[in-house]
């Protein structure tokens, strides 16, 4: 096998933890297997932005995506993605390439373009999870929870040496009220003049 590829269970396994990273970064949170195996269009579509044109995503969402989704949730499995709009997103792109006119499923165009597809899929999600992106996620981690950079009241919030929160002593300032006398306003408020 030439470098840089990789095999067809690879692939496949590669193109369903994007699609289940596109439909947790549509969701704006981490998702349960269960939920993140099936999306709407919005996950699709982005998948296909960010590593396609526009005009394949489009594509997709107008013509693809409705023909595989549940008709009542409008929801797409990752199993009818796998199997189904890829394959037809291949047949389109082979017609497209002038490839083929009318190709079945197992047409070798048809199967090169999928194969081409997958690539593409399976290299954006090596990308998004290689250490430059992870180093640039925690460099900005590391900016936001450096205390050393804060200033004002903020500065007080934390504890200097181990970063952590000092809780409500950070947030607010606290007059010692327990003189014995309702008026009591704190040691060191006695007006000498009254004398």
């Amino acid at each position: 096998m030439a470098a840089g590829t990789s095999a067809v269970g690879d692939l496949d396994k590669e193109v369903k933890e994007m699609f289940f990273m596109c439909v947790e970064k549509c969701a704006g949170k981490e998702l349960p297997v269960a939920e993140k195996s099936e999306c709407k269009s919005n996950a699709v579509n982005k998948l296909f932005k960010e590593v396609f044109d526009g005009k394949i995503a489009n594509t997709v969402d107008a013509t693809i995506f409705c023909k595989y989704c549940d008709k009542k949730t409008k929801k797409l499995t990752v199993d009818a993605f796998l199997n189904n709009v890829l394959l037809d997103l291949a047949k389109h792109e082979a017609v497209e390439k002038k490839k083929a006119k009318n190709p079945a499923n197992d047409d070798p165009a048809v199967l090169e373009e999928l194969n081409k597809i997958k690539t593409k899929i399976a290299a954006k999600y090596n990308e998004w999870i290689s250490s430059d992106h992870k180093q640039k996620n925690a460099a900005v981690v590391d900016r936001l929870t450096d205390v050393k950079g804060y200033t004002g009241s903020h500065k007080e919030r934390f504890d200097a040496e181990s970063g952590k929160g000092k809780g409500m002593e950070g947030r607010v300032d606290k007059t010692n009220t327990s003189g014995y006398v309702g008026g009591y306003k704190g040691e060191g408020t006695f007006d000498k003049s009254h004398n």
